[in-house]
């Protein structure tokens, strides 16, 4: 049985498009073609204005964020090396050769298979010196299972900002705890610059295995498909679910299944399960309960949350995830589960509708991200309760047991 790594696990929340990185990857790209279209230039020179530019732009109180933004791009630019080449290296080890080649074939069946927009996509590798590609920051009201929302230029809004700095990203982090949000860190091996550029290969992930690795190409190249400016829900949804459609359907055209369908429905109940519990969460939060008594019931949730996972190993993946599930949770990380996972039954059921055809797929999304806000998130409520209830689950979330605040002593005592 093939084991998902406790990092693999974790990561397959936070794939995200970093915002900050597509904002930087704009300014990067619009001063490169506007400003130094003289071939005299050298790159470096190029390479050195730019955090001058982002300056003026972002303007002095967010300068350090933008400027290690743009700063953590131009070591992607800087460090680049062409795979053709790499692979006509003969010091390249038999390893580092087979990698490169899975990434071929990925990216084959992507194009012509999945119909994502490959292009020059993944041609080149980064080598870097770190586990982890950038840092997600998330941060949540005390009382709250929504993000809150950190807005850029152009780009919009999203539930979290991204650092190529770890240290930077922990230092946010303090920060926005001493002010009484609660916050989640985490690594995040890959991004996409949504066709600002020609994403590279990087080392913080081209060691993963064939699966694990098609999927999160897949779902980087699903974020070149569309990207609506303010709704990270819909787009990380959205790429999670060709991520994983993309996926098993590759999987099963190397003949590498395995126990891939097993390992994958027991993480949509596992994702599932979490998302009802942040529902619960959320209804205990929009109570009238004073605030001394929602703080308890809270904690007293989230440790019945760890206690009913425990209970319930055998459904809930016979500790496959317990790597995942020791981590803390708390308020932001419930909110990047939802921003990453709630609408993926939805998408499920767009994709049966359209009779499984990507190209209709992708047609239908394209739809629904023309609506209004406030329409396509109807849209996606509908497509999510028709997909939930067809869906046959050997063992539904619901039909989990597990103790709740609700039965919590104070809340009973309130209620009496």
């Amino acid at each position: 049985m093939r084991e998902l790594s406790p990092r693999k696990t974790e990561a397959a929340i936070p794939r995200s498009v970093e915002i900050m990185v597509h904002f930087a990857s704009k300014v990067v790209n619009r001063a490169y073609h506007r400003l130094f279209r003289k071939e005299t230039w050298t790159f470096c020179t190029k390479l050195f204005f730019l955090p001058f530019i982002c300056i003026v732009i972002a303007g002095c109180a967010t300068a350090r964020f933008y400027l290690q933004a743009v700063a953590g791009q131009m070591e992607l630019l800087a460090k680049r090396q062409g795979i053709e080449e790499i692979l006509l290296d003969t010091a390249t080890t038999q390893h580092v050769r087979r990698q490169l080649e899975s990434v071929q074939r990925i990216l084959d069946f992507a194009q012509y298979d999945l119909f994502l927009p490959v292009d020059g996509q993944y041609r080149e590798y980064v080598d870097l010196d770190r586990e982890y590609l950038v840092w997600n920051v998330v941060a949540a009201e005390e009382f709250s299972v929504e993000a809150v929302m950190r807005c850029y230029p152009v780009a919009g809004c999203a539930p979290y900002r991204g650092y190529f700095n770890e240290d930077m990203a922990l230092q946010e982090a303090r920060r926005l705890q001493r002010k009484g949000y609660d916050v989640y860190v985490s690594g995040v091996p890959a991004y996409s610059t949504i066709g600002w550029f020609d994403d590279p290969i990087v080392s913080t992930f081209s060691h993963w295995d064939e699966p694990d690795l098609a999927q999160l190409l897949f779902h980087e190249l699903a974020h070149s498909v569309l990207f609506v400016p303010g709704d990270s829900a819909f787009n990380e949804a959205f790429a999670t679910f060709v991520g994983r459609k993309g996926g098993a359907l590759y999987i099963q055209s190397r003949n590498l299944l395995g126990d891939f369908r097993l390992i994958d429905e027991e993480q949509e109940l596992l994702f599932e399960w979490l998302l009802s519990w942040r529902e619960e969460l959320g209804q205990l939060y929009a109570s009238e309960k004073p605030v001394s008594v929602l703080g308890e019931l809270k904690m007293a949730s989230f440790k019945n949350m760890q206690s009913c996972y425990q209970a319930n190993k055998q459904v809930l993946g016979h500790g496959r995830f317990d790597a995942f599930m020791k981590r803390p949770f708390d308020n932001a990380r419930m909110a990047t589960i939802g921003t990453y996972y709630l609408w993926v039954p939805a998408f499920q059921r767009l994709f049966v509708e359209n009779n499984e055809d990507w190209r209709s797929f992708f047609e239908g999304v394209e739809t629904l991200a023309k609506l209004s806000f406030d329409e396509r998130l109807q849209r996606l409520m509908e497509l999510r309760e028709e997909e939930v209830a067809q869906r046959g689950y050997n063992q539904s979330p619901d039909d989990i047991q597990c103790e709740t605040f609700s039965n919590h002593p104070l809340d009973t005592k309130l209620s009496g």
